[in-house]
């Protein structure tokens, strides 16, 4: 087990918040991963204690969505005698979003690397080590990167490719250094599946 802590907070109520939020928001893309297309948006209404810190936790739920490609873009708080609701919500800024469940130990938010699962397209966004002032694209977790002009990563963010495309690019640029006409199967199966996504929105609107 590899636990990977995404932030620390001040208390363990803020902490265990703020995991609560963050499922709640990315749950409808863990279910549904082919909806996490840039510029998506969901959002949720969900209660919380009178004791909840909200601005802090609002700001902690922002920051770590921040990092794994989404934006909190709506907010709204209600307090009544017996809770506090909160609508939030949260639109796909980056197609390398991650949707893993996050949990909290103590004041830590916690998420155990092990159980992340293939990322949107396959790359790992969060190093083992301490973080430094290199550019994220400079730099390989694990392996090493292919000796190419463009990096796939680079091309696929500034392009804002979906997950079907991002993966046709990454199995289609590494295919002879790393997984040879497996690599090739895989970019056509990816294409398959785009296309048949493709005829039926096509359908539904016709």
């Amino acid at each position: 087990m590899s636990i990977i802590v995404l932030e620390k907070t001040k208390s363990e109520r803020i902490a265990k918040d703020v995991a609560t939020i963050i499922n709640a928001l990315t749950k409808c893309y863990k279910d549904k991963p082919e909806t996490l297309k840039k510029d998506n948006y969901s959002q949720i209404e969900i209660t919380l204690p009178l004791n909840a810190e909200v601005e802090t936790t609002v700001k902690v739920v922002d920051s770590i969505l921040n990092r794994r490609g989404f934006a909190v873009s709506q907010l709204r708080i209600e307090e009544n005698r017996s809770f506090i609701k909160v609508l939030i919500g949260i639109t796909v800024k980056s197609h390398l979003a991650l949707v893993a469940k996050i949990s909290s130990t103590g004041p830590d938010i916690i998420i155990d690397d092990s159980k992340q699962g293939e990322p949107m397209i396959d790359f790992d966004l969060y190093p083992k080590e301490e973080p430094s002032n290199e550019a994220a694209t400079n730099k390989q977790v694990g392996g090493s990167h292919y000796q190419l002009p463009i990096q796939p990563i680079e091309y696929i963010l500034a392009n804002g490719l979906g997950y079907c495309e991002a993966n046709v690019v990454k199995y289609v640029s590494r295919w002879r250094n790393k997984g040879g006409i497996q690599d090739l199967k895989k970019a056509i199966h990816y294409l398959e599946m785009l296309i048949e996504q493709e005829e039926k929105d096509a359908s539904k609107k016709s």
